[in-house]
């Protein structure tokens, strides 16, 4: 995630800087010798932790449908000049994923829009291929991938809310974006002047 926003070219408009989770992490110390501790989830909340990485990964893909759809229908477009020869060269590609390497098909496809990272949308490419994608998904991000991607943000989102988040105390934290991580707790600007931690902030859902 952290590579597709800092190598991307466009205004990225997603709020990557914080994270709400529904528990407290537990400090460990660090492997690699730095300063301060790694954070991670309490092994109670482990199967906790990853259902929220799992519905936070279909909301990114769902985005990353969305750029890559959008973006390959306006190359096309641009390059016939009519909106009717987005189908037909899809078509094409679609064919060809059948009987040639899926791979060099999808790559082919990732340079027409003319990413200059765009291997992180290969293996997408891929699956749509070889139909391992849903293709009613597909056929939707095809049509209006605004549209396809609201309606499945908004899918993930509600199951994201109401498996994931409890009504009881939940805690925020900033997301060092460089690293994709939490900023751990043990920083002295967290430190309130009676030495009381004050991060996490502790979130009252009510």
């Amino acid at each position: 995630h952290c590579q597709i926003v800092f190598r991307c070219e466009e205004t990225i408009a997603i709020p990557t800087a914080m994270i709400l989770l529904p528990y407290k992490l537990t400090p460990i110390s660090s492997a690699g010798g730095n300063d301060f501790p790694v954070l991670i989830a309490p092994r109670h909340d482990l199967s906790l932790a990853i259902t929220i990485g799992k519905h936070l990964l279909d909301i990114n893909k769902a985005t990353a449908r969305m750029v890559f759809w959008r973006m390959l229908r306006k190359h096309v477009i641009n390059e016939c000049g009519c909106d009717n020869a987005f189908k037909p060269r899809l078509k094409d590609w679609l064919q060809r994923g059948q009987y040639e390497n899926p791979t060099l098909v999808a790559k082919e496809m990732v340079r027409e829009i003319g990413f200059l990272h765009g291997e992180e949308y290969v293996a997408m490419c891929v699956d749509v291929l070889t139909k391992k994608d849903c293709v009613s998904s597909t056929k939707s991000y095809m049509s209006d991938p605004i549209a396809a991607a609201r309606s499945e943000i908004l899918k993930s989102t509600k199951m994201l809310v109401e498996q994931c988040y409890p009504r009881h105390e939940q805690f925020l934290y900033l997301v060092d974006e460089y690293n994709g991580v939490p900023v751990n707790e043990f920083s002295s600007a967290c430190i309130k002047s009676t030495g009381t931690p004050i991060y996490p902030i502790s979130i009252d859902p009510d």
